[in-house]
Order: structure tokens, then C-alpha cells, then sequence
């Protein structure tokens, strides 16, 4: 079942979040602001659908990117507190300058005591969308991230399927 918001919804249900924000934390519209534009880049973690990790399948990664393996190549508790680390090291929150990371409701987001003592003990303050909303309130996972991964997966299974035994990621000289 999808769930459909009008403008006004839509609004109410971001003004909504934002005054939980300043309720919750103290922080005013122009400290959400300042915290939203000191952007910083955190490199991505890779998660494979298998056992034990190979080192050739970190080539060509993006420098810092940190890999993980599992039986079903999703987020999981520990790799989630594994990520969180990650993060800390790259966003150096502070108490003058702490760091909001808005979340989706994923289980391993939710229900991970360990990331959030560690976030409250560190300076980040987690925000969580509400349920079935991340269609509405993060729409570049929608419109960008989805096709993409959809076409670069077609693009790789192509290429594998004409090119049996080559690795598809060339290193750079």
C-alpha cells in the first residue's frame, strides 16, 4: 500500500520534525540550517553478500571506504555500530558543533542501544523519519540513487555476461 501526501501534509509532517528538533534538542531553525550546509564527505561502506571479504573487492574504491560482509549483504546491528564509528572519525562532532544524522526507520537504525548511547556520548543527534515517509522526505534515494543502482547493476551483468573471467573494476596507473 503507498501513501500519498498532499502539499499540505507533506509540510505539516516537515514542520512537524523540525519543531521536534528544536523541542527535543534546543536548537533553533538557524541552527538546523548551519548544521545542514557544514557539510562533510564521510566515505561510503560497502556491504557484500558473502562470507569472507576479498581484497580485490576493494579495488578502486573510493579512499576511506570501509567493506563489510554478510549472509544477506544488508545493514546489520554490528555493521551499522561498525559504519557509526566511521562516521564519527570523519565528522569530529564536538559539544559547540554537534553533527544531526537523519536516519530512515531500518531496525538496525532503531533499535541499535550501543550507536545511540555512543551518538549521545559524542555529539550527534539522531533524528529517525517516521515509517513509509522516506519516499516523501528523501526523495534523492528515490529519484537518483534507485536508478542508478538499478542501471549500474544492468551495466555490470551485462558487461560480466560479455566478458567471462574478467574483473570489471581496472586499476588506475
Amino acid at each position: 500500500m503507498t501513501t500519498t501526501f498532499t502539499t499540505d501534509q507533506e509540510n505539516e509532517l516537515i514542520n512537524h520534525v523540525l519543531d521536534f528538533e528544536i523541542r527535543m534538542y534546543g536548537l533553533t531553525a538557524i541552527d538546523l540550517r548551519r548544521l545542514a550546509f557544514q557539510g562533510v564527505f564521510v566515505p561510503p561502506m560497502v556491504i557484500f553478500c558473502r562470507k569472507r571479504m576479498k581484497a580485490e573487492l576493494m579495488d578502486g574504491a573510493p579512499p576511506g571506504t570501509i567493506f563489510g560482509c554478510n549472509d544477506s549483504g544488508w545493514m546489520k546491528l554490528d555493521l551499522f555500530e561498525q559504519w557509526f564509528d566511521h562516521f564519527l572519525t570523519f565528522t569530529k562532532p564536538t559539544k559547540e558543533e554537534p553533527v544531526l544524522l537523519i536516519l530512515d526507520g531500518h531496525l538496525t537504525h532503531t533499535k541499535n542501544l550501543n550507536v545511540v548511547i555512543k551518538a549521545k556520548e559524542n555529539n550527534v543527534l539522531i533524528l529517525c523519519l517516521p515509517p513509509h515517509t522516506t519516499h516523501k522526505l528523501q526523495p534523492l534515494d528515490v529519484g537518483v540513487m534507485y536508478p542508478l543502482s538499478t542501471y549500474m547493476d544492468q551495466s555490470l551483468e551485462k558487461w560480466m555476461n560479455n566478458n567471462p573471467g574478467q574483473h570489471p573494476i581496472q586499476k588506475l596507473s
